[in-house]
């Protein structure tokens, strides 16, 4: 997949219609590195929500912070077609670290998050936790990459309290 990189005046707004297309035609929508922003994840959150979706979301390198993620988390819990998300090297924080734990309650579907390097530390980390272990064996989380965040012991323990020990990277 090759994207189109969008003059600096459109940085962070409304999809292109190649982006749409991917978003909702292709298995594996790629659009990292695309400086979508929240605005821009906002613009995908909308079109994830509205329809059948790629089941697969890269977003890795756009600068999404936590009114993103927090849109994405919205999506994720009225739509049923993302099974993975990827946000790698983002800036979502605690704050959407804990939006994207709350949506994993009505969209069990999602099997793959990567939160990789995201300025999470031990709040998003036992946020998660807390829901995961609130789900039990009901949720269908199989794969999660916390690496390069700022976890520390007590957030890893809390990660491992909820039953992630084994399956947090």
């Amino acid at each position: 997949l090759v994207l189109v990189p969008r003059p600096r005046d459109q940085m962070g707004g409304p999809l292109s219609e190649e982006a749409e297309e991917k978003l909702l035609i292709e298995e594996v929508a790629d659009l990292s590195r695309s400086t979508l922003g929240d605005e821009g994840a906002a613009a995908v959150a909308d079109l994830v929500k509205g329809t059948s979706t790629a089941p697969t979301l890269l977003l890795a390198r756009n600068g999404i912070g936590p009114i993103g993620a927090e849109a994405l988390s919205d999506a994720l819990a009225a739509s049923h077609s993302v099974t993975t998300l990827s946000l790698f090297k983002n800036k979502i924080g605690d704050a959407g670290l804990t939006h994207l734990a709350e949506a994993l309650v009505p969209a069990r579907n999602i099997s793959t998050l990567n939160v990789r390097d995201n300025r999470i530390t031990r709040v998003g980390a036992e946020a998660l936790a807390g829901v995961m272990q609130r789900l039990g064996e009901a949720c269908g989380l199989e794969f999660l990459n916390v690496s390069d965040n700022a976890l520390g012991p007590q957030g890893e323990f809390g990660m491992a309290r909820g039953g992630l020990r084994s399956r947090a990277r």
